[in-house]
């Protein structure tokens, strides 16, 4: 039986844990508390009826659904929130909850959670330290003498963002809900820490670290090859973390470098690109289309557009990325707009979008393989 869980802190960030609950491994979302600032308890803030049946609050003492665990998501702010988690998690310890921490703590503040747990009694599981044993076996993977690809037999379908905040992860979850009710076998690396809550693989931190990048290269061809043989899906699922391009000289996207590298290890047989919101036309949809082509080696089968916009003045103002969150409607009226382009846009924040974009991208895969075994 699933724990009722609470998330705090919440943000949109978070916003695939409500939208995607049912597909929680081990926990069922009753509540989400959202401190003053993040500003999500709002109609504006509701997408669909993510929010159905959710009680919302903006601290615990006015929560007063039933739970039995609190999960700390990394809201993926520019600031250490460690301080105000604390502060706010005592009520919660002293009630004896179950703490499921994915946020970033400093070491300081995560001694002392640690402290205040053992002296409440309550439990702490750290999902990140959990993750970062299950992938130290990854290391064993690197091999300097051959530099031979494995070859993946099963279908792959990869999920990149022109940038970062593209609502990549909600389009994997999305892809994965829809082919996991039609009967398919999954196999996935998430972009998120924390992919696990899911039942499928976050994306491998080893990937990050400091070794020679074409070894990297064959280390993800690899890892592939192993999921591949362990688990026998029918269909791989890859998301690729940040995006595949500087957006200009002072953002520079870390230049792409990582999707370079996963589009080398592995060739998807379908594709799907997310988008910023920008005032575009086809035009920049088949600039962007040749870019990939050449650049990554892969077709973009279609787009996504999502529902952020790069606040370019306070980026560089600031000297990091920033965005802005915008409605729905506006992100589902510029779909419209580009409704006729060659190669298909959605929404996957929309459901009927995101049913069409699967649709799509099975159809894709089945003429590509002809004949798929479910």
């Amino acid at each position: 039986m699933k724990k009722r869980t609470v998330v705090f802190p919440y943000n949109g960030e978070s916003l695939p844990l409500l939208r995607y609950r049912h597909m929680l491994v081990e926990f069922d979302v009753v509540g989400v508390v959202s401190p003053p600032g993040l500003g999500v308890l709002n109609k504006e803030s509701n997408y669909g009826e993510e929010f159905q049946n959710i009680e919302t609050s903006s601290n615990f003492s006015s929560l007063y659904c039933d739970y039995d665990v609190v999960l700390i998501p990394n809201p993926d702010v520019s600031f250490d929130m460690s301080e105000l988690i604390l502060a706010e998690i005592l009520p919660v310890l002293e009630a004896k909850k179950t703490i499921v921490s994915l946020y970033p703590f400093n070491p300081e503040a995560y001694c002392k959670l640690q402290d205040m747990c053992l002296a409440q009694g309550s439990s702490l599981i750290n999902v990140v330290d959990i993750i970062k044993h299950k992938q130290e076996h990854l290391s064993e993977l690197i091999d300097t003498e051959d530099e031979r690809l494995t070859t993946i037999q099963t279908p792959v379908l990869m999920v990149a963002g022109v940038y970062e905040h593209t609502n990549k992860f909600d389009i994997q979850l999305c892809l994965r809900n829809h082919f996991m009710q039609r009967g398919y076998k999954i196999s996935q690396i998430g972009t998120r820490t924390g992919c696990e809550l899911f039942g499928f693989h976050s994306f491998p931190r080893i990937m990050f670290d400091s070794f020679p990048e074409w070894q990297k290269v064959l280390l993800f061809n690899r890892l592939c090859k192993g999921i591949e043989m362990t688990e026998k899906p029918d269909l791989i699922l890859l998301g690729i973390p940040g995006g595949i391009m500087p957006y200009n000289n002072e953002l520079t996207n870390k230049f792409g470098v990582l999707a370079f590298e996963i589009a080398n290890a592995v060739t998807p047989d379908a594709a799907i690109l997310s988008l910023l919101y920008e005032d575009i036309n086809e035009l920049y949809l088949e600039n962007i289309y040749t870019s990939v082509k050449y650049k990554l080696g892969f077709e973009v089968d279609c787009f996504n557009f999502s529902n952020h916009k790069l606040d370019l003045n306070s980026s560089k103002r600031e000297q990091k990325n920033s965005f802005v969150t915008l409605k729905t409607e506006l992100v589902d009226s510029k779909v419209r707009d580009l409704g006729d382009c060659c190669i298909p846009v959605f929404d996957s924040l929309n459901t009927d979008d995101g049913m069409k974009m699967f649709e799509y991208l099975e159809n894709k895969l089945i003429r590509n393989a002809q004949t798929i075994t479910i």
